[in-house]
């Protein structure tokens, strides 16, 4: 799931990754791991501004428009139980 700031245009999120700062989760963690896999996969070399390894940090810079980020679905659905 790619989270991005609020009025960001473009709808395609391979587009949107590679064309905006990445604020990621820590690659040496778990969820981390399988976003790099990912993006190794589609071949996509993100620019990273930032990498946290709180989630909700993430969603605070992406919030504030620091960048876009990539979570693994498990994760969003977390983050959408604690906001609730």
């Amino acid at each position: 799931m790619l989270i991005v700031p609020a009025g960001l245009e473009g709808d395609d999120p391979l587009q949107l990754l590679a064309n905006h700062p990445h604020v990621r989760y820590d690659r040496n963690s778990f969820g981390g791991r399988l976003v790099a896999r990912f993006l190794r996969e589609q071949q996509i070399d993100v620019p990273v501004a930032l990498e946290l390894d709180e989630l909700e940090a993430i969603v605070k810079m992406v919030e504030c428009g620091l960048g876009v980020s990539l979570f693994q679905q498990l994760f969003a659905r977390c983050l959408t139980k604690i906001d609730d």
